[in-house]
């Protein structure tokens, strides 16, 4: 709350009396939607029921009424996951590919601990992610608000296996570490892209098992 609301709100002051308005982009979540039928498209019902996902609906609202007082350019998006070279091990996919390496590395058997596996999200290479940062903040209409993903939802267990598989002559055993776990996970999310795509002309080079064989 302190980095999305009252960070967004510092930054669009210190903005909004600038002689040449600067372009500004604020990065939304999927987080921001209800749990509704999937994909979920920018007209999707919006309803967070994380704080994380509250304090992102905030910033965007925030980028409306300064839009609409200063005439500031200021884009919204809405990211769903992503992942790629350098993400901190926290987040999933390089959490279970640095356990994998390890074990490859050092030759031996050995376990990946993880959380809930039994889900399915949308990941994005960030490589793909920037470009799609960059084409919105250089088009014309800041009111547009756009979905960024993939546009496929991953089993994360599939994923697992995957990363598993690119281990050799080694076995991983899986197991569940309750401190990975959340209270609450949706357990399919999927982006609909299909604004950006139309709108924008962009679409996603990496898929997500060439992303996994970089991290």
């Amino acid at each position: 709350v302190a980095v999305n609301i009252t960070g967004v709100l510092n930054i669009l002051e210190a903005c909004k009396d600038f002689l040449m308005k600067p372009r500004i982009l604020l990065v939304g979540s999927a987080d921001q939607y209800a749990p509704s039928e999937m994909p979920l498209s920018e007209t999707s019902t919006l309803g967070s029921s994380s704080p994380y996902g509250i304090s992102k609906q905030a910033h965007e609202s925030l980028a409306r009424m300064y839009h609409a007082k200063y005439d500031m350019p200021i884009y919204c998006v809405r990211v769903f996951n992503y992942t790629g070279v350098g993400q901190n091990e926290k987040f999933v996919i390089p959490q279970m590919a640095k356990q994998a390496a390890e074990l490859e590395k050092a030759k031996k058997d050995g376990t990946i601990y993880v959380g809930n596996i039994h889900i399915s999200r949308d990941f994005l290479d960030v490589r793909d992610l920037v470009k799609a940062y960059r084409l919105v903040i250089e088009s014309a209409n800041s009111e547009e608000i756009y979905n960024i993903g993939y546009g496929i939802s991953y089993p994360i267990d599939g994923l697992l296996n995957y990363i598993i598989g690119l281990c050799t002559d080694i076995k991983v055993e899986v197991k569940v570490d309750d401190n990975l776990l959340r209270p609450t996970d949706n357990k399919y999310v999927c982006c609909d892209r299909s604004k950006i795509t139309k709108k924008l002309g962009w679409n996603p080079e990496y898929n997500i098992y060439n992303t996994i064989k970089d991290i």
